[in-house]
């Protein structure tokens, strides 16, 4: 019976079920009944592996039996296992009686199952959560205080090119444990899981069965009203908020003028704001965890001046008065370096997509943007700026430092690094974004030429 209601979730991941998968096997009941019943199954006939994750929290004796449990399995059904550590996964060093946060857990868990599909060439990774799995996580986002991104498990979902199956949610915990019962088959308790002192088994050893003794159907109740939820919020229109964004290579910068000017100003003004960044987030690999990182984000929308705080362990965000960059590190700017050798009469397509053009000086161009040189044009290079450049605009006597002038102009601090200069091969700058050509040019003044710039995306040269 409950393998034909597997198969029926099966059905519908029939286009993934067609390729070599990785099951993540702990040993456990849950991942037992996972491989029992795809063994079992008409449907999946795809290679197999098992992957046992070594967590590192509990005594080396006990993963030791619970790897001879999955090498069992592994015999009994010819398939191959992989047994890997999750400590090469941890992105800080974890001192002795340290105690792993659970979403830590999982993001090493998420690591392992990327490096060990990308090196077996696998796209597809079974996983053994159920229902009452499902319950949880709602509940547990629920108490956290999320107000946007409100989601459960699903059964499906893309992580980078890795596709994550969860046959098993619609089967609950005690359906699971009567198949394995009936058919007896052995598995590793985690007494972990029995000891109180997490939230996640707080509420799963005392919380849920106390208010289910009073609602015993809490767990339909909720899930439906999540299912609920999650239609109203794919309802939800942000594609005027995406349009102030831009993606990095390693973050996100989002205007906040245009990001403002999208919303309605309604009541609905933070709740809208707060699903935009979630799902915006994810974009770049960012799944936020706990309400701060969302609380955060929409504060900072309506902030003045310069700031940084550090978001979760890896992510950092930057704002000022008009920009705020999300990026994963502690590195300044996220810039990509650019240059560019000049040709006459040819342009020149910049980051964002802006087009840059020297041609012979015309009398129809601005007098801002012509200047004389010595050299043929060939030996001068445009780039992005740097904070050693000085420029001497027309109209001054004395050079000043480029980021000093961006400064004084009021353009915003994460801008700065990505404006362009014009520099000849000793890299004195002729020509500055925003500015114009220089006040003077040393030389036999040979040449003159025109400056042609047409910077087409206001801020998306950043988009790289």
């Amino acid at each position: 019976m409950l393998i034909e209601r597997l198969e029926d979730e099966l059905k519908a991941m029939q286009a993934a079920l067609n390729r070599p998968a990785i099951l993540a096997f702990s040993a456990g009941m849950d991942s037992v009944f996972l491989l029992h019943c795809l063994m079992n199954s008409r449907l999946f006939s795809s290679p197999l592996m098992l992957l046992y994750c070594r967590h590192g929290m509990r005594s080396k004796q006990d993963e030791e039996v619970d790897i001879d449990v999955a090498k069992t399995y592994a015999k009994q059904f010819s398939l191959p296992l992989i047994v890997d550590d999750l400590s090469k996964y941890q992105t800080k060093k974890r001192q002795a009686g340290d105690v792993m946060s659970e979403t830590a857990l999982r993001k090493m868990r998420l690591d392992s199952y990327q490096q060990q599909s990308k090196h077996h060439k696998v796209a597809v990774v079974f996983t053994a959560h159920h229902k009452d799995d499902h319950l949880e996580t709602v509940l547990m986002q629920l108490f956290r205080g999320t107000k946007s991104g409100f989601e459960g498990l699903s059964f499906s979902k893309k992580v980078g090119d890795l596709c994550l199956l969860k046959p098993l949610l619609s089967l609950t915990k005690p359906e699971i444990y009567d198949y394995i019962r009936t058919h007896q088959l052995t598995y590793r308790e985690d007494h972990s899981n029995q000891e109180a002192n997490h939230a996640r088994n707080l509420l799963r050893l005392t919380v849920l069965p106390q208010l289910k003794r009073v609602y015993p159907q809490l767990g339909h109740h909720i899930l439906s009203f999540v299912d609920y939820v999650e239609d109203l919020q794919k309802n939800v229109s942000i594609d005027p908020l995406v349009e102030s964004c831009y993606f990095l290579k390693n973050g996100l910068l989002v205007s906040k003028k245009e990001l403002l000017k999208s919303l309605d100003g309604g009541n609905s003004s933070e709740t809208i704001l707060g699903l935009f960044f979630y799902r915006a987030l994810k974009q770049i690999g960012l799944v936020p965890e706990t309400r701060f990182v969302i609380e955060s984000l929409t504060k900072s929308v309506y902030q003045q001046g310069q700031s940084t705080q550090r978001l979760c362990i890896d992510w950092v965000l930057q704002s000022d008065s008009n920009w705020l960059l999300i990026k994963k590190g502690l590195t300044s700017a996220i810039k990509k370096p650019f240059g560019a050798s000049i040709q006459l009469n040819k342009p020149i397509t910049c980051p964002g997509e802006g087009v840059f053009l020297i041609k012979p000086y015309g009398k129809e161009t601005n007098s801002n943007d012509v200047f004389g040189f010595d050299k043929d044009c060939s030996s001068l290079k445009l780039r992005f700026v740097r904070r050693s450049d000085m420029f001497c605009p027309k109209g001054q006597k004395r050079a000043k430092k480029v980021f000093d002038l961006y400064k004084k102009a009021q353009v915003s601090a994460l801008e700065r690094p990505f404006k362009l200069v014009l520099v000849d091969i000793s890299e004195k700058v002729l020509w500055l974004e925003d500015f114009g050509c220089a006040n003077t040019i040393q030389g036999d003044l040979k040449h003159y030429y025109s400056i042609l710039f047409n910077p087409k995306k206001s801020f998306a040269k950043l988009v790289l």
